[in-house]
């Protein structure tokens, strides 16, 4: 299917230039999909905020936004440089509010972003039981 951004993805949000647009995936087939997306993303996300181990909630939001938005770790976006310089200084809890900002596709703000970046934020600064 077309994401909202109109890209080509399967599965559970799984995005890649050799997707085959002709292919039926299994449900098997997608776990596994997903299984490597997300270790993919947590390492990614780990990389550059190794604090977040600390957090499981935290880091469970954190990875499913660079999941679906991929820029964590880019250097280019203020609102990443700021979460990542909270969460180095300690404040995980208040580097959550940066995923706000995260609700535009296609130059407008997506409805389904906006609850989605709601759901983010509320793992990320729950407290870990």
């Amino acid at each position: 299917y077309l994401d909202i951004a109109n890209y080509v993805t399967v599965c559970y949000g799984h995005m890649d230039p050799k997707i085959d647009r002709n292919k039926t995936y299994t449900i098997e087939e997608c776990k596994n999909i997903l299984a490597t997306d997300l270790a993919k993303h947590t390492i990614n996300v780990l990389s550059c905020a190794p604090k977040l181990a600390e957090d499981i909630n935290s880091l469970a939001a954190w990875t499913q936004f660079d999941f679906n938005v991929g820029s964590f770790c880019s250097t280019k976006f203020s609102t990443m440089n700021k979460a990542r310089l909270l969460i180095a200084n300690g404040s995980i809890k208040a580097s959550c509010a940066q995923m706000s900002s995260w609700v535009y596709a296609g130059g407008k703000v997506a409805n389904g972003l906006v609850k989605r970046r709601a759901r983010e934020r509320a793992l990320c600064e729950r407290q870990a039981a």
